[in-house]
């Protein structure tokens, strides 16, 4: 049905009708590349320029782009970075969650990771096998890496940009360090790259999970250990339902911990999130937040490096995955980020899109 509609709009020059059913078309099969191909000449013919490259980068990334979709979009990708011009705002990151992303648990781990931080993270970068003072980056030498990371961070809003220490001898990627201030140690495989476009997505995708709502998915401790902070606080907002019974001796510590560390008007806050993801008379999956928080960082490195071919090799290659999507996975939701609304609209607000 929605296929006839489609060309009953086409034939009477209806482009917003063609958009809207080939969309939908997508919806029901999303990987349907005649809508990605109608949609392309659509976009054109209504001078939505953005929209038809990203269409056409798509389309190439598939291996299905034609001639002129192949052209248009090595034409408008360039030979470099393109840099933004704005930054995110909570509104923004509101379009960059992927729509698995739980907002609630992400909100609750937020506050618990930041109220537990004495708890859980590690003495100093000597854990690490790093030297408190020559293994930090600094970042006034003259880089690539020095370059892209607080350009990143601005545009991020993510500042102070975390400190940065260098393993040059491992191949680690970007990870958090999990010490008592935000820090981020990379490997030589990251520091040393010379290519913009890799950069701006392996700093993009690292800085994500130190945003303060991802920062305690990435501290290196298994699903079980973000159970266990959310059940303590389950228990600590609501008793009667038992839940302290399953804790066991260290659910126990920590339900301690949060009572006694976190101010108390944060753990308010955090107890009224809690009140609100109990009435939704759910179970918090762990396991499906941190996967959904990749697929979001995952984002975070394709509007950044503003390349589909480079952020999907870059998956490929990632030395570090902390959810447990496959690569096939994260390919396919790059991809399907890669042509919806929420991406026209942050590169809109970000300054790049075509003629912005």
């Amino acid at each position: 049905t929605r296929l006839i509609l489609a060309e009953l709009h086409e034939k009477t020059g209806n482009l917003e009708g063609v958009i809207r059913q080939h969309r939908e078309l997508i919806a029901l099969d999303q990987f349907r590349v005649e809508s990605y191909r109608k949609l392309f000449k659509s976009y054109i013919q209504t001078k939505a320029y953005d929209r038809a490259w990203c269409m056409a980068a798509a389309l190439s990334f598939l291996q299905s782009g034609s001639e002129q979709e192949e052209t248009f979009f090595r034409k408008y990708l360039g030979s470099t970075l393109q840099a933004a011009s704005g930054t995110l705002n909570q509104e923004s990151y509101k379009l960059l969650y992927h729509p698995d992303q739980d907002v609630l648990i992400t909100y609750i781990l937020s506050v618990l990771g930041s109220g537990l931080r004495e708890m859980y993270s590690l003495p100093s970068v000597k854990e690490w096998g790093l030297h408190k003072r020559k293994d930090k980056v600094d970042l006034d030498q003259p880089k690539l890496f020095n370059k892209i990371y607080p350009y990143v961070a601005q545009t991020m809003n993510l500042l102070p940009a975390p400190q940065v220490y260098l393993k040059a001898d491992q191949a680690m990627g970007i990870r958090n360090a999990n010490v008592g201030s935000p820090t981020v140690i990379v490997g030589g495989d990251v520091y040393e790259r010379t290519n913009d476009r890799e950069l701006a997505f392996m700093v993009a995708k690292g800085l994500t999970w130190m945003l303060p709502q991802h920062y305690v998915g990435s501290i290196g401790q298994p699903t079980e250990f973000l159970k266990m902070i959310f059940m303590a606080l389950m228990d600590l907002t609501e008793p009667s339902l038992g839940v302290g019974k399953t804790l066991g001796e260290q659910g126990l510590q920590i339900r301690q911990e949060i009572a006694e560390s976190i101010p108390g008007p944060t753990l308010l806050q955090a107890q009224k999130l809690m009140k609100k993801f109990l009435a939704k008379g759910e179970n918090p999956n762990l396991s499906r937040w941190l996967v959904s928080a990749e697929h979001t960082a995952i984002r975070m490195g394709l509007l950044l490096c503003g390349d589909i071919h480079t952020a999907a090799s870059a998956i490929k290659s990632d030395p570090v995955p902390l959810g447990k999507a496959s690569v096939k996975e994260k390919v396919r939701e790059l991809v399907l980020f890669s042509i919806s609304e929420e991406y026209f609209k942050l590169r809109e607000e970000l300054g790049l899109a075509i003629g912005k």
